[in-house]
Formats: C-alpha cells, sequence, structure tokens
C-alpha cells in the first residue's frame, strides 16, 4: 500500500513514489516474483492504451513497464493498467541504472498486493 519503487545499485538505495496498476482488473501481476527486464525503449507508445506516450520503458514479465507519467498527481496510488509509472526524473533514474548496469544484471521484484480502491 505504500507505493514506492525501491532501487538498490552498488550498495545504495533510492525509494521513488509510484503508481502501480489499479485493482481489481489492471492490477500490477508478478507479486512475490523477480523478473529480468525484457526490453528498453527511450520513448515507446502503447500499443493497447491509444498509443500513450510511455517515456523511459523499462519492460518486464510480458508487456508491463516502469515508465514516466505526466499523471504525476496520482503517484502514490494505484492508477494504471498495471504499468508501474513514475515521474520523469525517477524514470530516467530506473532507466539509466538498468541501462548502466544492463538487463542480464537487474532484477525487477514485484512485492505487496495492489489495494482495491
Amino acid at each position: 500500500s505504500a507505493q514506492r519503487l525501491t532501487m538498490r545499485v552498488d550498495g545504495s538505495s533510492q525509494v521513488f513514489k509510484i503508481s502501480s496498476g489499479l485493482a481489481p482488473e489492471h492490477a500490477t501481476p508478478g507479486s512475490g516474483k523477480c523478473y529480468r527486464p525484457d526490453f528498453m525503449e527511450s520513448m515507446h507508445y502503447s500499443s493497447l492504451y491509444n498509443k500513450a506516450p510511455m517515456p523511459n520503458s523499462v519492460f518486464f514479465n510480458g508487456n508491463i513497464a516502469m515508465h514516466a507519467t505526466e499523471a504525476v498527481k496520482l503517484l502514490g496510488q494505484p492508477a494504471s493498467h498495471g504499468c508501474i509509472r513514475m515521474t520523469k526524473p525517477d524514470s530516467r533514474a530506473v532507466f539509466e541504472a538498468v541501462l548502466a548496469h544492463g538487463r542480464a544484471n537487474t532484477s525487477v521484484c514485484v512485492v505487496g498486493k495492489t489495494p482495491v480502491k
């Protein structure tokens, strides 16, 4: 219920406010599981949701991504169709960390359960 992403790199941590998927229909899947990123795009446009812009996308677990959003006022509560939304600067920090360390050296672990409003 904290709606946070913790990034650990080289012994240090950063915590970012996020929005996860809106339950029950769009809850972010995979609680308790870890994934390697499938692919990354600095600017992706959703093929599922009206070509919505998804800057700094790091995809995992199929078509789920961590990416920037313009809906920053919704951060801290579930609001997406399953993706993990962040501010542009926060998503850029995550994107650059994955790029620097490589997808093969990155784990995305989903913890907790998306609360139902």
